[in-house]
């Protein structure tokens, strides 16, 4: 009979064209995911360090026209005088959490230290983005 013969092998009544078909559209997906999650992640860097550079330009600009570094990033976003405003929101990395700001910086005392904690979170390892 012919179902007897088919019983212990799904894949016997699938021809070999179909099969590499069929593995070939599971392997296009798994890819277009992969480059998918590689594209987001080049694009939380990217709105990271964007971030990081805006942040250093306000701080610039805060610090040229008072001559002083700005008590907290609330300083940066609110307006000093009416219609100056250096940022308009705080500054969040690609990953959406606050970017720490020291000023004056820990690692160039005339510069301030604008921190990402990375894509973990964590300021204890090696992946902040300065």
């Amino acid at each position: 009979m012919p179902w007897e013969g088919r019983a212990g092998r799904p894949w016997a009544s699938w021809s070999g064209r179909r099969r590499w078909l069929v593995l070939g559209a599971i392997l296009l997906v798994v890819a277009l995911g992969v480059a998918g999650l590689a594209r987001a992640r080049a694009e939380r860097w990217r709105r990271t360090r964007l971030a990081i550079d805006e942040t250093r330009r306000a701080l610039a600009a805060f610090r040229r026209e008072y001559g002083r570094c700005p008590g907290s990033l609330e300083e940066l976003v609110r307006a000093g005088r009416p219609g100056r405003r250096w940022l308009r929101e705080p500054p969040r990395d690609g990953w959406g959490r606050l970017l720490y700001v020291r000023c004056p910086g820990h690692f160039d005392p005339d510069d301030a230290d604008v921190l990402s904690a990375g894509p973990d979170g964590d300021f204890f390892d090696a992946e902040n983005v300065r």
